[in-house]
């Protein structure tokens, strides 16, 4: 039975010869400077300054590179890799590191074949990924699979495939890279994340595929994909994309924020805490001025142009870093950094009425009409305009009287935030018990 490699906070059999390298000393670690990082679920890395790459953290799986399983509370060199290192991207339990040369050479855990070197064998040091010892241009490691740009334009991933998210057709695992199906060419990024993945096009256009349990593919169903799909809205004006556990979130060429999927504890920032949205809605306070986003398991951060920096969804152990552990649907200013909002004022949000609750009759929705939800009290000059809700079809009640697609979005919703949560404590368990 293979072991649980599915995250939150989305990347040749020769093992390079060399020995483990030892922690560094203080000193050693003063003279180093930083120009990149990347973090996982319980390791993170850095490229210095002179092009080398250090990591840290958990190595049950080795991670880290540095030719042992022994975990790391200081950064350690990567065995071979202390220069020539152009790029890092550190996925669930594994690492891997784009070389100025063009190549690709990954680490860590491989139950799943996510290091791409033709087997299932973790490796405690880097080795080449099959077929790309040159010509990558960028690459993301997810959970449990792996996705590289090539510097012609194309995708190849490898992995687990489980929801298809390799995107070659089939929810076969790859032990190799494997061709995104339709998108051999005219890639310009990639962000693979928990069990799906999204491609931003060189026409400004974006596509996902893989797990839709909560929408997180944004075409508007919660179909799962083994091929790129549209996502609604998108499929221009893209300028950057970030692939979370179970929702995803673009930065627009006019610099406004959109995120789409999972939304019970506000992940998306809409103002909201409605199950899931399946299509694309604006951030709240968040339609310019943005410069880059983040998407992780539970929650999402954003910078702003002039260095503001927000971040909502779940509040667990000060996860937003606004100095509380309270779950926002909206964006909290960090505090230390400049705010993204001017003043903190909770959005609203629209009590709904229980299910199975008689109500007044109204007319059914347009399928793909905006409606205003009705407010919760009288407004006042001071309170905050209400998010506009996007819905979907009309909704059918079911024999008990509960509206059926109430109850599907509820139960899939479900399903997505439990998987996520079981895969994170199976990655614990089974990296603390073998």
């Amino acid at each position: 039975m293979r072991r649980a490699r599915n995250l939150v906070a989305i990347m040749v059999s020769l093992v390079v010869a060399g020995p483990a390298v030892a922690v560094l000393t203080a000193d050693a670690q003063q003279s180093s400077a930083a120009t990149a990082v990347s973090v996982g679920i319980e390791h993170t890395c850095a490229l210095t300054t002179t092009g080398g790459l250090m990591c840290w953290g958990d190595n049950s799986e080795g991670q880290l590179g540095d030719g042992t399983t022994t975990d790391r509370v200081t950064p350690v060199n990567v065995a071979g890799l202390t220069n020539g290192v152009a790029a890092v991207s550190v996925g669930g339990a594994h690492t891997c590191a784009l070389t100025t040369t063009g190549g690709l050479r990954c680490w860590g855990s491989n139950s799943e074949g996510e290091l791409g070197d033709g087997t299932t064998t973790n490796r405690i040091m880097p080795v080449n990924v099959a077929g790309l010892a040159s010509g990558v241009a960028a690459v993301s490691a997810g959970s449990s699979h792996t996705c590289a740009l090539t510097t012609t334009g194309g995708l190849r991933c490898w992995g687990i495939n489980s929801e298809g998210q390799l995107g070659d057709g089939t929810t076969t695992d790859r032990i190799t890279p494997v061709n995104v199906a339709g998108l051999t060419s005219g890639v310009a990024a990639v962000s693979a994340g928990f069990r799906h993945t999204c491609a931003q096009t060189t026409t400004g256009g974006l596509k996902c595929w893989g797990s839709n349990s909560a929408g997180q593919l944004g075409d508007g169903t919660t179909r799962d994909r083994n091929t790129p799909v549209n996502v609604a809205g998108l499929t221009s004006g893209v300028a950057e994309v970030s692939v979370g556990g179970a929702h995803t979130c673009a930065l627009t060429t006019a610099e406004g924020l959109r995120c789409w999927g999972v939304n019970d504890r506000g992940y998306l920032g809409d103002g909201t805490t409605f199950f899931q949205r399946r299509e694309p809605v604006d951030v709240v306070g968040l339609t310019g001025g943005v410069a880059a986003v983040s998407a992780g398991v539970w929650h999402t951060c954003a910078v702003t142009a002039i260095g503001g920096l927000g971040c909502w969804g779940r509040g667990t152990e000060g996860w937003l870093g606004d100095g509380t552990t309270t779950d926002n649907n909206t964006p909290a200013n960090v505090i230390g950094f400049l705010g993204v909002v001017a003043v903190l004022t909770p959005t609203p949000i629209p009590t709904p009425t229980p299910l199975g609750v008689p109500t007044a009759p109204t007319p059914s929705p347009t399928p793909g009409a905006t409606t205003t939800p009705p407010p919760t009290s009288t407004p006042t000059p001071t309170q905050s305009p209400k998010p506009t809700v996007t819905f979907g079809p009309p909704i059918s009640s079911g024999g008990n009287g509960f509206p059926t697609e109430v109850i599907v979005v509820i139960i899939s919703t479900a399903v997505a935030v439990i998987t996520a949560f079981l895969g994170y404590r199976g990655i614990r368990t089974a990296r603390r018990h073998p």
